[in-house]
């Protein structure tokens, strides 16, 4: 009866240690099997109409990336987290300014990402939805944006005097100087032996690739840019004479 015992208590034992030597190994095994960085590629539309490409890498330590307009051709860098299945991602400029934000809810397998933009310059919030896939849309040629440039109405020498409308010698300028990649220093001379205006400021590149700028005598000056030459319209600026304006098409006299 005793040796019966016996074995009976050191087959138990045996069998408590196999047990911990299995649990030990699977606790190892949770240890070793970290989650290795995901990267992602998504094309995405901001606002239903603004296209973007967005590239990510998904880690235990957060998520990081960048992301581009088509329009604009400018790499942004992006710096977040994902919680459960909720994506935050801020975004900076060249100078580490923290520019908008993405907030987002990711799919199961991370391949659709959809949710809203808010910008930290303007009082913007977009919705933005964007799926994994490679660049399917051609970037448009980069436009540079700094330097001299004048009306296209009216070319350089045309000072012919219209007795009419007295309008001899009109002139428009534009000149353009970087500050940053989203903000720009301008200045508008216009003039004419009848009407004058000038305006000088900073205007700041939105979503779609334009600059806008406003002020308390200038509500609303908008430059639209293109190859070798700038479009700008006006909104209730009372910085010039009556019978002129800022509103032209410049170009480039390089």
């Amino acid at each position: 009866m005793k040796k019966i015992s016996i074995l009976i208590l050191c087959f138990l034992l045996f069998s408590c240690k196999e047990e911990k030597a299995e649990e030990k190994t699977e606790v190892k095994t949770e240890e070793v099997s970290a989650e290795q960085p995901v990267l992602k590629t998504y094309n995405g539309f901001l606002n239903e109409s603004i296209p973007f490409f967005m590239r990510l890498e998904y880690s235990d330590s957060g998520v990081s990336g960048e992301y581009e307009y088509v329009k604009v051709g400018k790499v942004v860098r992006l710096e977040g987290y994902l919680e459960k299945d909720s994506l935050f991602l801020k975004e900076f400029d060249e100078k580490k300014n923290h520019t908008a934000t993405f907030k987002g809810v990711v799919s199961k397998n991370r391949s659709e990402v959809s949710g809203k933009w808010f910008s930290n310059i303007a009082p913007h919030v977009y919705v933005f939805k964007m799926g994994e896939g490679k660049k399917v849309v051609k970037r448009k040629e980069e436009v540079v944006l700094e330097g001299e440039y004048e009306s296209a109405s009216y070319s350089e020498g045309d000072d012919e005097v219209d007795e009419e409308d007295g309008d001899g010698g009109y002139v428009a300028t534009l000149s353009i100087r970087k500050e940053t990649d989203t903000k720009y220093y301008f200045q508008i001379l216009v003039g004419s032996t009848n009407c004058t205006g000038e305006v000088d400021g900073y205007f700041v590149i939105d979503e779609n690739g334009m600059g806008r700028y406003s002020s308390e005598d200038c509500r609303e000056l908008v430059f639209k840019f293109g190859k070798n030459k700038v479009e700008v319209t006006e909104s209730d600026c009372g910085l010039h004479g009556m019978s002129c304006s800022f509103a032209d098409t410049y170009v480039t006299n390089k």
